[in-house]
This record gives C-alpha cells, sequence and structure tokens, in this order.
C-alpha cells in the first residue's frame, strides 16, 4: 500500500514538477511561481509537523492505557 500511504507527497511532486515546467516554458509568471512555491513549502512542513504531533499523541495515548 505504499500508494496509499504516500499519495500527498505524490500528488504534491507531480503539481511541482508541472508548476516548474510551466514557469520554466513562461506560461505562468515567475513572481506567481514565487508567491506559490513560498505557501507550498509552508504548507508542507506544517503538515508534516502535524502529523507528527498525532503520531506522538497517539503513542502517547496508547502508553498511559497499558
Amino acid at each position: 500500500m505504499w500508494l496509499k500511504n504516500n499519495i500527498r507527497e505524490l500528488l504534491a511532486a507531480m503539481f511541482a514538477a508541472a508548476f516548474i515546467t510551466f514557469t520554466g516554458m513562461r506560461v505562468i509568471p515567475p513572481e506567481a511561481f514565487v508567491g506559490v512555491a513560498v505557501a507550498v513549502v509552508m504548507w508542507y512542513f506544517e503538515e508534516k509537523s502535524k502529523d507528527r504531533l498525532i503520531q506522538e499523541i497517539e503513542r502517547l495515548k496508547g502508553e498511559r492505557h497499558e
């Protein structure tokens, strides 16, 4: 189930590749690229941080019930 576990990362990589390609082809202006790239990077690391916190909470809940 690699695909199911990594679908978010796979979709993000596909959209990033398309966005970079379209910027290189000058379909998307570089100014738009910078704004979107910053927002996407911030979102990605916030989500990773949230995922780690949720896993830690679940682990601590499991330890408490034992």
